[in-house]
Formats: C-alpha cells, structure tokens, sequence
C-alpha cells in the first residue's frame, strides 16, 4: 500500500487523484513553499486524553502554576512544617497559635523565596544571558535530576539533595521556641538551606524568563504567581491539620511513604527541562 508521509501530516492508500490525490498534491505545495522543512518548536504530549502543548510560545502562567506546585511538593520544606505543627500539639498549643505559626511560617518562606528569584533573575539580566549560560544552568539541572531520580532507587548511598545534617539541630532549636520571631528565623534559615533540594524547579523559571527577556516588572509579577502555587501545598497542609482533617502523625507518614516519589518526579521534571533548554524548546 503506498503511503506519502511530510511532516506530522501523511496520506495512506490512494483511492482517485480527486480525494486522497488532492491531499497528496496540498502537501506537496506547501514543501515547494519551504514549509516542508520548518521544525517546530513544541513539545506535544498528552494526559488522561487531554493535548497539551509546551514551546517557545507556551504561557508563562501555566509553566508557572506546574512549576510552583510541583516545587512546593517537597520533602525538606514539609518536614519542618510538620515538625513544627506536631511540636506545637504536643505543647497543647492552642488552634489559633498552630494557625498563627504555621501561617507566618509559610509567609516567610514566600516572600524569600520570591526574593532568592527575583535576585536570580536580574542575575541573569546582568551578565547578558547566553547559550552559554543556559547551557551551564541546564548542566546544573541534569545534575540535579540524576541525583533525585538515584534517590528514588538507592536512598542514602552517595550525594543527596537533603537539608545538611549540621543544620538539622538549629532548625529544630527555633521550631522549639514556638515564638513568631522564632519561627521568622526559622523560616528564613530554611528558605536557603532548602534550595539544596529544589534549586533546579525556580532556576528552570527565572532561566525561561530571562531568555524571554521580558520587564522587570513582568518578572516580578510572574515570580509572585509561581511562588503563590509553591506554598500551596503547605497551606493545604496547615488547614487540613487546623481543622483536624489530618492528624500530624499521619501527615508525616504519608510524607514518609511519599518521599521518593517526590525526589523522583522532581528529578524526571527537573530532567525534561534540561533538555527542552538545551534544545532550544523553552
């Protein structure tokens, strides 16, 4: 059976030159038009029967709402707002005060975050970014994701990207104190310890915005909307424990039992946009 493929469009079977012909001959126009050689730019791929579509042209938002959420499930952050919560229970805290310090805890964590970014991103705008910068920061990345993707299979042989050891007894210390400044403290120290873990996620961001070489306001406002999706997952996890839909406990279990997934979908994440950058795709 003859089959004429150009492209993503193809013809199989040839029926009267009236059908399939005339297909055949469209097709055939077009690449004597030059547009049989044009690649294009998107990265197609489907979930649960939905087409999705990420490219040079894809939404700042939507790299934004997948980037941020995807981020904010990870195991060094949850691990101290757990162990912050569960302290604060066991102090018979009230729930106002558990509210209160779990709120100001993710505050902090948004506004430094937010911060760290921003500060890359002018970074970046500073020293002229280039190939060759993206192809560091993609290195970086693929480094990144080999380490969280071995985590998922060979947990605790060779490097892990895991909250320092040394800094594990002061955090704990302030967690202990159970005061608002305290946890500002806590909640600042942890904004850098933790980007052992998720540098990859916001340095993928503030790369594509920096190529895109969009206003500092307009970086400033997409930084906002990233992070506000990367503290979801905590607020989700301080009121569902407020309203005692989950019990701190189980909370931590679950974090447990979850863990490597998190390393591994964030590494296989942080892998696909290593290679989308270096391919010129984002």
């Amino acid at each position: 059976m003859p089959a004429f493929f150009q492209g993503n469009r193809y013809v199989i079977g040839f029926d009267n030159a009236e059908s399939k012909g005339k297909n055949i001959e469209e097709m055939v126009s077009q690449c004597l038009s030059n547009k049989c050689n044009e690649k294009s730019d998107l990265i197609r791929f489907s979930i649960f029967g939905k087409n999705f579509e990420i490219g040079k042209d894809s939404s700042l938002l939507i790299l934004g709402i997948v980037l941020g959420f995807a981020d904010g499930f990870n195991p060094c952050t949850f691990a101290i707002l757990l162990f912050l919560l569960s302290y604060l229970f066991t102090i018979s805290a009230s729930k106002k005060k558990v509210l209160r310090l779990g709120l100001t805890f993710t505050a902090v964590i948004f506004v430094i975050y937010s911060a760290i970014m921003l500060g890359l991103t002018n970074l970046l705008a500073f020293v002229s970014f280039r190939n060759s910068g993206k192809i560091i920061i993609s290195i970086i990345l693929l480094i990144m994701a080999a380490i969280n993707i071995k985590d998922f299979f060979w947990h605790g042989k060779g490097p892990s990207l895991e909250i320092p050891k040394f800094a594990r007894p002061i955090l704990e210390s302030y967690v202990k104190k159970a005061t608002v400044p305290a946890i500002i403290i806590l909640a600042v120290i942890l904004s850098f310890v933790e980007l052992l873990c998720t540098l990859g996620l916001p340095l993928a961001y503030v790369t594509i915005l920096a190529e895109r070489a969009i206003s500092s306001f307009s970086s400033f406002f997409y930084i906002i909307w990233y992070n506000l999706f990367y503290i979801a997952p905590l607020l989700i996890i301080i009121f569902l424990i407020y309203f005692l839909v989950l019990e701190t406990e189980r909370a931590e279990e679950y974090r447990q039992k979850m863990r490597k997934y998190m390393k591994l979908f964030g590494g296989l994440l942080m892998l696909v946009l290593a290679v989308l950058l270096l391919l010129g795709r984002l």
